[in-house]
């Protein structure tokens, strides 16, 4: 789920309604929680499609990617409380907290995933990525590009970003490459 989120900037919520039919060439068909804008098509991150491939085998078209989260009593909570929860638990187990004083909650939450995804984004084009814009990051995540700078020429004339500008900027997020072995391990040749 958080690898979802991270490689993908959906919310919570556009993660945990997913469906296999919603899953279909390489694109996520994602119909939005929160504003017109939301509902859009996210192009499959490389580094998701085995993981969705799994999740979808065997399953109805019907049948939800994250089976496992538990129907909610209320709907004012949200399909995707849940993972909410167990990441808040394993960030605190983790020690993983970003208060600021007077402030009950973390900075940190399943939405930093989504911030993050941005920002990467941003840093990938700050480092000469090719192939989309800072508009185009907005259209992935379900921002209107009508409310930033030049609403009409960029928001609504040009309409969203092609599959191919989208597919750019979602490739363009990586996550961290874990090292197999610490930095001041001995190897074959001796200590680094």
């Amino acid at each position: 789920f958080c690898r979802v989120a991270a490689l993908t900037g959906m919310r919570r919520d556009e993660i945990a309604w997913l469906r296999v039919r919603h899953i279909s060439s390489g694109i996520i068909r994602v119909y939005g929680t929160k504003t017109k804008n939301a509902k859009r098509d996210v192009p499959i991150h490389p580094d998701l499609a085995e993981l969705f491939a799994r999740r979808a085998h065997g399953k109805e078209a019907s049948a939800f990617i994250f089976h496992e989260l538990p129907d909610q009593k209320s709907s004012a909570r949200g399909r995707g409380a849940p993972i909410s929860q167990a990441f808040t638990r394993m960030r605190r187990n983790l020690g993983v907290e970003d208060k600021v004083e007077g402030m009950r909650q973390s900075r940190i939450d399943l939405h930093s995933f989504r911030r993050w995804f941005i920002r990467k984004g941003v840093e990938a084009l700050e480092q000469g990525a090719k192939g989309f814009t800072a508009w185009t990051i907005a259209d992935v995540v379900g921002h209107s590009n009508e409310d930033g700078p030049l609403p009409m020429t960029m928001g609504r004339y040009p309409g969203r970003a092609g599959v191919e500008a989208m597919r750019a900027c979602v490739e363009a997020v990586r996550l961290p490459q874990v090292n197999a072995q610490p930095p001041c391990a001995p190897t074959a040749s001796g200590p680094k």
